[in-house]
């Protein structure tokens, strides 16, 4: 019998099918729901990386026209990362917390964490840590 459920979510496809499979366990095993997820930043909809090259050239040009300093151009560029990077785990927090909800309004306790990991090391860590009795993914 399980009362703890670990659920991996990659937020790509197929997660309504995973996520439906695992509360369907959680209800009729009247088992607790735990929604996992791995930010993983080189993923279809994350934020890209800007490259050495981006960084070389922009140190390469010389003084910007808009007044600032060469290396004012790699500090926006830094900047505007992270804040795509912000952005990425807000959207994809939200989708989590969605599913938490679902599962709350089918009767089932919900948690979820979501964390900057590669993501099997985070299932692992997880389901470990919080005493899972089986893993859906």
């Amino acid at each position: 019998m399980f009362k703890k459920v670990l659920v991996a979510l990659d937020l790509l496809d197929f997660n309504d099918v995973v996520f439906e499979r695992a509360l369907a366990l959680a209800v009729a095993m009247d088992a607790e729901l735990m929604l996992v997820h791995a930010l993983v930043g080189d993923r279809e909809g994350g934020p890209t990386l800007p490259t050495a090259t981006s960084w070389n050239y922009s140190v390469a040009m010389g003084p910007v026209a808009m007044g600032g300093a060469v290396g004012d151009l790699g500090d926006r560029v830094w900047a505007a990362y992270q804040n795509e990077w912000q952005k990425y785990a807000q959207r994809e927090r939200a989708l989590l917390n969605q599913y938490a909800q679902q599962a709350i309004a089918a009767g089932v306790a919900a948690e979820l964490t979501q964390s900057v990991q590669l993501p099997g090391r985070l299932i692992c860590e997880v389901a470990h840590s919080w005493g899972a009795d089986t893993v859906v993914g």
